[in-house]
């Protein structure tokens, strides 16, 4: 079983090599990241369908990093357990064998992320 440390760990090492790209290429790279903000808020569909078909995408383009870090996301956006699978099984249908490997990682982080919830629920 993966621990939680293990998940954000690998997120947190893209960031890092995200951090050197952002120093060598600021202009670009801020560019880039106020469009993803924008194009995370809410309008037409909510926060959480776009972290949804975040999560869709990542599995669709094999993105482990991004993968860990959008199931965390949809659930902090109030996606459930069985939205998230739904999710995997349309980015599975849409982009076969690939996405479907990469469902380990989500299902793994999705574990991590809800008994990490539950441990601090416990403990309030």
């Amino acid at each position: 079983m993966t621990e939680r440390s293990e998940l954000e760990g690998l997120v947190r090492n893209a960031n890092l090599r995200f951090a050197e790209l952002r120093r060598e290429r600021p202009e670009e790279i801020a560019a880039f990241g106020g469009y993803l903000r924008e194009a995370r808020k809410p309008g037409a569909l909510s926060t959480k369908t776009k972290e949804l078909m975040n999560l869709a995408i990542s599995l669709a383009t094999h993105c482990t990093p991004c993968v860990i870090r959008h199931t965390k996301m949809s659930l902090e956006q109030g996606a459930s357990r069985d939205e998230i699978l739904d999710t995997a099984l349309v980015a599975v249908g849409m982009s076969g064998g690939l996405a479907y490997t990469q469902t380990m990682y989500m299902l793994e982080a999705l574990d991590v992320w809800e008994r990490s919830e539950a441990e601090a629920a416990a403990e309030a």
